[in-house]
């Protein structure tokens, strides 16, 4: 069964009745995110772009929307897994997240690449290329189906942290060669 994930399709799903969060007398919608600026943030202007976009999409069917923030992992597991949230968001679109996430149109675009140090640069043309460099990703962060294959299979070397700081402070403390990072 398909639950919570990417609200504004699962904002019409939901206002339609499929939820008990939607009850008449419960108006506000909880969604779970991350610190992402300059898409979603506490300390954003209305707590950024996408969140902007979600918030007035709930209230074009007469719902409030209360997001709570926490790193990533915690932030899809409240979104999956806790009754008080309806889902949470931004999060890329994966086939495998497809099972268990209802996904809204695009939100917004987002570039991901490669940070490193000027004074260890690497390259690279294809996945294939980065075998070898210790690579830092964020704990359940998407980073294209090709290269989330190829850490499974464990062909990529890759430090998971917690968030996007954790991985520059690895990368400035020399513990990872590269980090995957949004531009």
């Amino acid at each position: 069964m398909k639950i919570r994930c990417i609200p504004v399709t699962a904002i019409l799903m939901y206002a339609f009745g499929m939820s008990p969060l939607f009850a008449a007398d419960n108006p506000v919608m909880r969604l779970a995110s991350l610190e992402w600026a300059p898409y979603v943030g506490s300390r954003l202007h209305q707590e950024g772009l996408t969140a902007g976009i979600v918030k007035v999409a709930a209230r074009q069917i007469g719902m409030d929307t209360k997001i709570s923030y926490s790193p990533w992992s915690r932030t899809v597991y409240a979104g999956l897994n806790d009754p008080n949230y309806a889902g949470y968001f931004p999060a890329f679109y994966l086939k495998e997240r497809e099972k268990t996430c209802y996904f809204s149109g695009v939100l917004g675009h987002s570039v991901v690449g490669f940070a490193y140090l000027k004074e260890r640069p690497f390259q690279w043309t294809k996945l294939n290329d980065l075998r070898g460099i210790k690579i830092g990703i964020v704990q359940d962060y998407a980073n294209g189906e090709e290269f989330d294959a190829m850490v499974k299979q464990r062909v990529l070397d890759t430090d998971a942290a917690p968030s996007d700081v954790s991985n520059l402070r690895k990368l400035l403390a020399h513990r990872v060669d590269v980090i995957v990072i949004d531009k």
